[in-house]
């Protein structure tokens, strides 16, 4: 067992690991965790810390999966009344919220909102005077 598999384990040892949102908390203080040693470590690389976060996230997943049910063997064909997958659309389409897979919700989040902003822009005819 890795030190990030034990650090987590014995947190789930404080409280109720069969309860979904302790988890959750845990994981985040573990998240919170990395990056402040992330950040006391200035001479890792970039690539090093993102590996560091990817091994975290990894390890969180494979944990997590202990505690999903087991699904039925009956239960992996989709019901009839279900709705259909969604299709992959040609550019000429617009894409609805209902066609983009849904984001993890484990981790910080800083990782997504640092990608999802957007670039500045400068004003039209600034600087051309």
């Amino acid at each position: 067992m890795d030190a990030i598999e034990k650090a987590i384990r014995n947190a789930f040892e404080k409280g109720n690991a069969e309860d979904r949102a302790f988890r959750e908390k845990v994981y985040r203080s573990a998240f919170a965790a990395l990056d402040r040693a992330l950040q006391a470590n200035p001479s890792l690389t970039v690539e090093a810390a993102i590996n560091r976060r990817k091994a975290m996230q990894a390890k969180i997943t494979e944990i997590e999966s202990e505690f999903q049910p087991a699904a039925p063997a009956a239960s992996v064909a989709p019901e009839p009344s279900a709705a259909p997958e969604p299709v992959a659309r040609s550019g000429a389409e617009p894409a609805t919220a209902g066609d983009v897979a849904p984001e993890p919700t484990i981790g910080d989040g800083r990782e997504r909102a640092a990608s999802a902003a957007p670039e500045p822009v400068a004003a039209a005819g600034a600087g051309s005077e």
